[in-house]
């Protein structure tokens, strides 16, 4: 009996070890910020690229006079991305933006899983009228270890102004 409990304690440190070796905050940041900048200058097939093909998405946002709602899957993501890196090319806009409260869960069933949330806070600068807008977004990525990277497969946006 004591065997078989030291065995599954020393299972369970192995997970962990493992789980947080793999997802790692250095990682999941610069995964995140890669995937952030493929969109902003225009890469949007590297970014549709980190995305898995069961992929579900659902974004709300209530930055403006109405509220927005978009989801779907890889397919509709790519296209909205798409729509980001058009607007970035041809607008005259500054968005300085940083993260906080981020977390980082281990899925217990799926070893290879695991969920990233975070505050995504950003003040959006317009010209040549200079036009300011704060804005705060809390986001939920769940992501999959694929090979030396990971692979999205659900991402949920709630945003909001500040």
């Amino acid at each position: 009996m004591k065997k078989l409990l030291v065995l599954v304690l020393f299972s369970a440190g192995a997970y962990l070890a493992y789980g947080m070796t793999v997802f790692s905050g250095g990682k999941v940041d610069a995964f995140l910020d890669t995937l952030e900048e493929d969109v902003n200058k225009g890469r949007t097939e590297a970014a549709c690229d980190r995305l898995g093909e069961d992929l579900k998405f659902t974004f709300v946002d209530t930055t403006g006079r109405q509220t927005k709602q978009m989801s779907g899957g890889k397919d509709e993501l790519c296209r909205h991305f798409k729509d980001i890196a058009n607007f970035y090319a041809n607008a005259a806009v500054a968005d300085n933006h940083f993260k906080s409260d981020r977390k980082i869960r281990l899925d217990w069933l799926h070893f290879n899983t695991a969920k990233f949330s975070y505050d995504e806070h950003h003040e959006i600068t317009y010209y040549p009228a200079q036009n300011t807008m704060r804005a705060v977004s809390h986001e939920t990525l769940t992501a999959v270890k694929a090979g030396d990277s990971y692979r999205l497969t659900g991402y949920d946006v709630e945003a909001k102004l500040e």
